[in-house]
């Protein structure tokens, strides 16, 4: 009861917006230039969420392209693998083009 009181203080005061105050990962971002939330509103500080978003999609998205090759076992099929990825986005990227 009373971090909530303490929030709601907070808020009253325009110090700093609700995004700021409920983001989560302000720790991890500590690196990030400070302060993380401007606090200046409500629209400007859901963007910098929506950035530091974007950052954990994108290192999700590099973690699930290593995946391939924890479940391959050995340099022959690592290389297939790669071979038939490039090889898909060479062949859509021609098809793109002759589309245009």
């Amino acid at each position: 009861a009373k971090e909530v009181a303490e929030a709601k203080e907070i808020l009253k005061s325009g110090k700093r917006t609700v995004v700021a105050l409920l983001f989560p990962f302000t720790e991890f971002f500590s690196d990030a230039p400070q302060p993380l939330f401007t606090g200046e509103s409500y629209d400007a500080d859901l963007e910098i969420a929506t950035g530091c978003y974007r950052y954990f999609e994108n290192t999700f998205r590099q973690i699930e392209e290593c995946r391939a090759f924890e479940l391959l076992r050995n340099s022959h099929d690592r290389g297939n693998y790669l071979i038939t990825t490039h090889a898909r986005i060479i062949a859509m990227t021609c098809t793109h083009a002759a589309l245009t």
